[in-house]
């Protein structure tokens, strides 16, 4: 620092006689002059004076920049801390979502399964609906076979009825007639003749009772 102003003081430009004011008569009102010591004096405390200032801003500059370190750390503490718990809640949310995955899976293969048995269903019930179906018009038809088994039956009762009632008649009559007339060759050719165009008249009625159902 000496050294500096030695060579501030020893850089400065001497005053020419032109430059240096007239002596004034009045001794108070001359200019005090300072030697170049006093100066460098001067000069020193003012750069002692200008370096405490300094001094003080870069104590204050530390003391803030240290304050504002520590800040800073506990900012990078807290940022350390809530990196941990969202690494840890990362972790966590990782095993949930792996659980999910896999509860997931799971029950896409059960709802796979569930598909390939609806599907079996629906071609049992297609199966069942078929063979209802087929028993529906089993049933229709036995029921019509019945029907006409019925009308059969009571065709051919009515026929054996007919027939009965014809030969019922026809011995009665063949009773009165063997007693009102002695039997002969001739009468009894006679009531053969008779008995078989008797004997087929039920048969003739009987085709056409069937001809008539079967219309």
């Amino acid at each position: 620092m000496v050294d500096k102003l030695s060579t501030e003081l020893a850089g400065q430009k001497r005053k020419e006689p032109s430059d240096v004011p007239a002596k004034t008569l009045d001794p108070r009102k001359r200019p005090r002059t300072m030697s170049p010591e006093d100066t460098l004096r001067m000069k020193i405390v003012e750069q002692e004076r200008h370096i405490s200032e300094l001094e003080g801003r870069l104590s204050q500059v530390m003391e803030a920049s240290k304050t504002r370190r520590v800040s800073d750390e506990w900012e990078l503490t807290n940022m350390r801390s809530c990196l941990k718990d969202l690494l840890d809640k990362a972790d966590e949310n990782q095993g949930l979502i792996r659980k999910l995955e896999s509860d997931v899976e799971l029950k896409e293969e059960a709802l796979q399964k569930a598909s390939a048995a609806l599907v079996v269903k629906k071609e049992d019930i297609s199966a069942a609906a078929r063979t209802i179906s087929s028993l529906k018009n089993r049933v229709e038809y036995l029921y019509n076979d019945r029907e006409y088994v019925r009308s059969d039956v009571r065709r051919y009762r009515s026929n054996a009825r007919d027939i009965y009632i014809h030969y019922k008649s026809k011995e009665k009559r063949r009773a009165e007639r063997e007693q009102s007339y002695p039997s002969s060759c001739g009468s009894d050719c006679s009531d053969d003749t008779v008995i078989e165009r008797a004997s087929h008249a039920p048969e003739s009625r009987s085709r056409d009772d069937n001809r008539t159902s079967s219309k």
